[in-house]
């Protein structure tokens, strides 16, 4: 099998107050295309693939798909509940249950659905349900909840659903509203905290608006009141936008991305940030100077969190030199601990340079991270090698792509 090796160069200019030197490396092999054969003749039909040369090696576990199990006991649970095993099915579908509450409000409402339809009209089951949704697909999570509940408690439940969606998208305050007050299947917290998030959209002075919707924000921490919090923050954001407060909309912004990485599973919780924080951003730094954003938000939240630029696209080939300067300012904020660490190691007044590498494979991780001036078990190639496993360029086709950045760090200077 003949492989073909390419090379890419790039020169990225200025990026974070530090210089982004030309990237040149090997790429990925790509094999010619291979005619295709039966089913029966594929296992003969591919030679074993060539070895790849050291600097090719990817040091990286394989993407896992953390819904494998859930989608194989899913897949079990149809099939016993087609076959008529009743008994099989009903265990199957707690297990999915089980399953679901580890990953998110998809499979979660996917699960109960299943577990619904083995004994139609279960207000157990349905209940559990409906206080099971959120943070993701709230809204349609708790109407099908609803839809599945006996016609006594669904009608209690279905009105409740159709009073907050009707009054939230006209941002009015319905008379349905006044009624929910009174009804003891209201009164769990995020249904109440969806009443209030009616009332502070509804609301038509500023000053009131913005004080409902900021304790919309604060007074809920149920799962599903995670859903209702970005709804608020949301608003007050586009409201601070709309009078041009750059940072009073920021600060909201960035306060939504910490609501919702707590929300979600350890898992996704560092790339919660939504793709229009990106743009604010860009213009807080355009006000306040480059890196303010980021300062403000550590300064906030005590962390930083990212955008996954992995999702969805892919098939292009390559990744072009404007997008990898996009994801390296966008990434680069985790380097900088490591860099300090590093002056703190060094002594007054010495300087030194250190050029790092890193190689970009096709699902958008990084992989190969050498700093060749202190070799792959000094404190900080270890560091950068930590912090490079969150980063995600997007998918892509071909090459491997490889990179590097040059940073000269000068010794801390300590204060006796």
């Amino acid at each position: 099998m003949r492989v073909r090796r390419l090379r890419w160069c790039v020169v990225l200019g200025v990026g974070l107050g530090l210089t982004w030197l030309a990237g040149c490396a090997a790429k990925k092999p790509v094999p010619d295309a291979v005619q295709t054969a039966p089913e029966e003749d594929l296992g003969k039909a591919f030679e074993p693939p060539p070895e790849e040369p050291a600097s090719q090696k990817v040091d990286l576990p394989p993407l896992k798909d953390r819904a494998a199990p859930f989608k194989e006991a899913f897949a079990a649970a149809t099939a016993a509940k087609r076959s008529g095993n009743d008994s099989k099915a009903q265990s199957l579908g707690a297990e999915l249950v089980r399953l679901a509450d580890e990953l998110g409000g998809a499979e979660r409402r996917a699960a109960y659905d299943f577990l619904a339809s083995l004994t139609p009209g279960n207000t157990k089951v349905s209940l559990a349900w409906y206080e099971a949704c959120g943070p993701e697909e709230l809204e349609r999570c708790r109407q099908d909840a609803a839809a599945a509940m006996p016609s006594t408690e669904g009608k209690v439940y279905g009105r409740i659903e159709e009073c907050l969606a009707k009054a939230e998208a006209a941002q009015h305050e319905d008379p349905c509203l006044a009624a929910l007050r009174t009804l003891p299947e209201a009164q769990d917290e995020t249904t109440k905290a969806r009443i209030a998030l009616v009332h502070g959209l509804a609301e038509k002075q500023d000053a009131a608006r913005r004080t409902k919707l900021e304790k919309v924000e604060t007074t809920c921490a149920e799962r599903g009141c995670a859903y209702v919090r970005r709804k608020a923050l949301q608003a007050l954001t586009k409201d601070a936008l709309a009078k041009s407060e750059i940072e009073r909309a920021t600060r909201y912004a960035l306060r939504e991305s910490q609501v919702w990485s707590k929300a979600l599973d350890a898992a996704d919780a560092p790339w919660a940030r939504q793709d229009d924080l990106v743009d604010l951003c860009a213009k807080y730094d355009a006000k306040n100077g480059a890196g303010a954003c980021r300062r403000f938000e550590k300064s906030l939240n005590g962390g930083f969190t990212f955008v996954d630029f992995s999702k969805g696209g892919g098939g292009t080939t390559g990744l072009d030199p404007e997008t990898v300067k996009k994801v390296n300012g966008h990434y680069g904020v985790l380097l900088e601990g490591c860099l300090a660490e590093q002056a703190q190691r060094m002594t007054p007044p010495q300087q030194a340079r250190f050029d790092v590498r890193w190689m970009v494979v096709n699902d958008g991780r990084v992989s190969q991270v050498e700093v060749p001036q202190v070799g792959a078990e000094h404190p900080l190639a270890q560091c950068l090698k930590k912090q490079f496993l969150l980063w995600r360029y997007p998918k892509y086709d071909g090459e491997y792509q490889h990179v590097e950045q040059s940073f000269t760090v000068t010794a801390a200077v300590r204060r006796r």
